[in-house]
């Protein structure tokens, strides 16, 4: 099954889900695997498999390893998989994701020997009664010595990420989340809303009543917090969850946002390629059958039409501090007509939640807070 190719498709990212770790947190409902050796043997092997069976047909721009825990990974592994990767010219950048308690140094050598440019470190909190709601077990001591060892290890450009609103944590608190990731010079900071979804303990014990989630307003109070304190240390708010030094935003999730095109690779990985979306199964022994026998197994399959596409590219896009040109957006899908949008995007504006300059339309600080709300609206406009 194919799709049309879009006009503007111009970049293209893998994505390889690395689906193994020691240990599931309690706001984590995505697929995983315990790292058991013989599995992440066959994980390493099956990939070679799955990359040969879906075969890119130009230079990529962009590599992203996500999980899961891509350094549950050995030196060993790395090394393999780097030999599989289409690793070409082109490539503009090449991400990792890293847990503190799981960095080496052999292993950060690995992976700068395979081309990995950015890391990020999943430290979600620096506080001790934080770190035990949410299921985290690494130690202080265990972060910094990661951080230390990735920066030692020669990359200049690190990501922290970090979850707020969660049942118990106060701002004051959260400021020192902030500080404490600060007082490290990281490039990157991400900082996340906690959610609660799916077969996620946390969203268990909301269900339960056994906790409180925030309120909204609540959230809104660690969202201007998180803002304003970045700000003040030179950080560029490039996305609603995303704040990074000049030059430093991470240009695989730009393009992803931008509805780019990404292959995805491993169990539960998914794509947007040639006019599809799809996922690979969620499971480990059916995602190796599958490329065993020489046919993917996947699902979540979704043929992408203009409509489908300008949407999620007018939500997305207003995400981002830089929002949308609504030139670009038409000349990209013959089918737009900004028309359609006037009077949603005449209300933003007038309630300052947007502004438009020219062809260029992107919400306020106040719309930014917003963007979910604002991202209903746009899927309920009338045909």
């Amino acid at each position: 099954m194919q799709g049309k190719d879009f006009q503007g498709n111009k970049f293209l990212g893998i994505y390889v889900h690395v689906p193994f770790c020691a240990h599931r947190c309690a706001f984590c409902s995505f697929f995983q695997q315990p790292p058991r050796k013989q599995d992440l043997h066959m994980y390493v092997e099956t990939l070679a498999g799955d990359i040969c069976l879906q075969p890119i047909d130009r230079e990529v721009d962009t590599i992203y390893f996500g999980g899961g825990t891509p350094s549950i990974l050995s030196s060993e592994h790395i090394g393999r998989i780097g030999e599989i990767l289409p690793i070409g010219s082109q490539l503009q950048e090449f991400s990792i994701e890293c847990s503190p308690q799981t960095v080496t140094a052999e292993k950060m050598e690995a992976f700068r020997r395979i081309g990995a440019t950015r890391v990020t470190l999943g430290v979600q909190s620096f506080d001790g009664k934080t770190q035990e709601i949410i299921g985290r077990r690494q130690t202080l001591e265990q972060v910094f010595r990661a951080y230390d060892t990735i920066r030692s290890c020669g990359f200049e450009n690190v990501g922290i990420d970090l979850i707020f609103a969660i049942p118990g944590q106060t701002i004051q608190s959260w400021e020192r989340d902030l500080e404490t990731a600060l007082s490290l010079l990281p490039e990157h900071i991400s900082t996340y809303n906690l959610t609660f979804e799916g077969n996620s303990e946390l969203n268990g014990r909301i269900r339960r009543g056994e906790m409180a989630a925030l309120s909204a307003d609540a959230e809104a109070d660690f969202f201007v917090k998180t803002r304003k304190i970045l700000a003040q240390h030179g950080y560029n708010h490039y996305e609603v969850s995303n704040f990074s030094k000049p030059g430093f935003e991470s240009i695989h999730n730009v393009h992803t946002w931008e509805m780019q095109e990404w292959v995805g690779y491993g169990p539960a990985a998914s794509s947007q390629f040639r006019g599809m979306r799809f996922t690979n199964v969620p499971s480990l022994s059916l995602w190796r059958e599958g490329i065993i026998r020489g046919a993917h197994r996947r699902c979540d399959f979704q043929k992408l039409s203009e409509e489908i596409l300008v949407q999620d590219s007018l939500i997305f896009g207003l995400r981002m501090a830089k929002g949308i040109n609504l030139r670009k957006l038409e000349s990209r899908f013959p089918s737009f007509h900004r028309e359609k949008y006037d009077i949603l995007f005449n209300s933003l504006v007038d309630n300052k939640l947007a502004t438009i300059d020219g062809d260029n339309f992107h919400l306020t600080e106040d719309g930014l807070l917003l963007s979910d709300g604002i991202a209903l609206e746009i899927l309920s406009q009338p045909d």
